[in-house]
Formats: structure tokens, C-alpha cells, sequence
């Protein structure tokens, strides 16, 4: 597995992950240690989404400024070697407090690259993005959303797998029980069903997201029961991601909802109103 944006290895990596690395790499490496771009994310210590700035200084080889791994090669004499087997810590701070920091912690191997240290946690900067799911999980359903994460901060993919995949049966129960009240329901014929079955069955109560890619559960049954560790950690961030948008889309139906509540109970209102007159 290769490291493809520096922003999501920084925010959406686990722990202990590994990337592959080569002889040609010398220049993603530079960037990644002596990172000093920005990213968008959560400030946990200001509890506001924020801008972290990278701090991390080139070392001014031979007193010459080293904008680039071919900088740093030239004025060194140095290659990719000079990252190799070593433990690298890469500084950001708060665009709106300089004293609130992040700081990740990488090894490089001759081979690999791993991420072994994060402050903030990925939990932790994660919390307002799960928090605004509160409204259509249960207090129950929202622990465990919030465990998955913790435990892919932690390095653990088949747990977190275990809590997504739990949630995802939720949603398909809670669609099961809306309908299994309508005049024609055959609950026999939907309990001996599969699960991509299930889900054809109850597509009206589901969202439009879950149903077109009912592929997810099976993907989350299979991290369980079929993949490794290493191979869970590599496909939490896309099985996290298809989880929200299914959420997401529920969301946006229960404000749709609540605004055509509000908006019947504030003309029957108006309509007495009127009749008073």
C-alpha cells in the first residue's frame, strides 16, 4: 500500500498501518516529514474546526535553504537513506491558538513506513464529524460508532470492522420493524432471506445510498470473519465513510421531517387564527 495524500495519512490512518516505500520515494518522504502546509480539521482543545499549520524545519545543509528532497541531495549529499530506520515526529499547530499542537510519529524501515503515534488521537478529531449523528442513532448505536473509531486509533481493524457492521444492522432493523406492520408483510419469507435480500425488500424504508451499495455489509462480514488485522485497518477509512453517508442521508430526511412538522403545526395555527377573526 502506497501513501497517496499526506492530509489523510495525517487524519484517517491508524496506527501501526503499513505503506510500502522504495528508492523512488525520497521525495514523499521529505514532504511527509518536513511537512509545512496546511489541513482543515477539528481542534479538539478549541472544541471549533480549525487550520494546522506544519512547523517542521529543513535542516540547512551545508547553510544552503532545501526547499526539496533534490535540494537536500545536492547540498548533503544525502538520498532517501537519510530517513531510513529512524523515528520521525512531525509538528502542526493551531491556526487559532499556537499552543494547541498535533504531532504525529512515524518509523521508516528500509521498506515501510508506519505511523506509530498521534496526538490528538483520530477519535478525538473525529468527534464533531460523529457527534452531528446523534439524532438518528441510539444513544446505544452512538457508543459504538464512537468505539469503531477508538479502536482504529488504536490500531485494531477487526473490532472496529465489528462495530460499523453492528450499526449496519441497525439501520436494516429499523427499517424491518417499520414495515413488518404493513398489510402483506411475510416475515417468513424475509427471515430466511440474505442479507442483500433483506435490504431489496426494505429499500423503501432504507436509504438510497445503503441499498445501491449493499456490497458493504458483505464487506464488513468478510473483515470479520475473513481478513487480517492489517488489510481492516487498510479499508476502515472507505467502510467508515460509506457508513456516514447512509447516516447522512438519514439525516437529512429527519430535518426534512422535523421542518414538515413545524411547518403543519405552525399553519393549523395560523389557520385558527384566522378562524377567530
Amino acid at each position: 500500500m502506497y501513501i497517496e495524500n499526506i492530509e489523510h495519512f495525517f487524519l484517517e490512518t491508524p496506527l501501526y498501518q503499513k505503506f510500502d516505500i522504495d528508492p523512488d520515494d525520497g521525495e514523499l518522504l521529505f514532504d511527509l516529514i518536513y511537512f509545512n502546509d496546511k489541513i482543515d480539521c477539528y481542534c479538539p482543545f478549541c472544541d471549533k474546526d480549525s487550520t494546522f499549520i506544519g512547523t517542521n524545519k529543513v535542516p540547512s545543509f551545508g547553510g544552503f535553504k532545501n526547499d526539496s528532497f533534490a535540494d537536500m541531495t545536492r547540498h548533503s549529499g544525502y538520498g532517501i537513506d537519510y530517513f531510513l530506520n529512524k523515528i520521525h515526529a512531525i509538528d502542526l499547530y493551531c491556526s487559532r491558538v499556537e499552543e494547541h499542537k498535533m504531532q504525529i510519529i512515524v518509523y521508516i524501515t528500509n521498506s515501510h513506513i508506519f505511523k506509530i503515534g498521534q496526538f490528538p488521537s483520530i477519535a478525538e478529531i473525529s468527534q464533531p464529524q460523529l457527534k452531528k449523528y446523534r439524532p438518528v442513532l441510539t444513544n446505544e448505536k452512538y457508543t459504538e460508532l464512537n468505539r469503531g473509531v477508538g479502536l482504529i486509533t488504536h490500531g485494531v481493524g477487526i473490532g472496529a470492522f465489528v462495530y460499523l457492521r453492528r450499526i449496519f444492522e441497525d439501520l436494516i432493523e429499523e427499517a424491518h420493524q417499520i414495515l413488518n406492520k404493513m398489510d402483506g408483510w411475510d416475515e417468513e419469507v424475509y427471515t430466511k432471506a440474505r442479507m442483500n435480500d433483506k435490504i431489496e425488500i426494505l429499500k423503501s424504508e432504507l436509504p438510497e445510498f445503503l441499498v445501491d451499495n449493499k456490497e458493504l455489509y458483505g464487506i464488513l462480514s468478510k473483515g470479520i470473519h475473513e481478513l487480517s488485522e492489517d488489510e481492516c485497518k487498510e479499508y476502515f477509512p472507505t467502510v467508515k465513510l460509506g457508513v456516514e453517508l447512509i447516516l447522512d442521508e438519514k439525516l437529512e430526511a429527519k430535518k426534512k421531517q422535523d421542518k414538515i412538522a413545524l411547518a403543519k403545526k405552525s399553519i393549523a395555527s395560523i389557520r385558527r387564527d384566522i378562524k377567530d377573526k
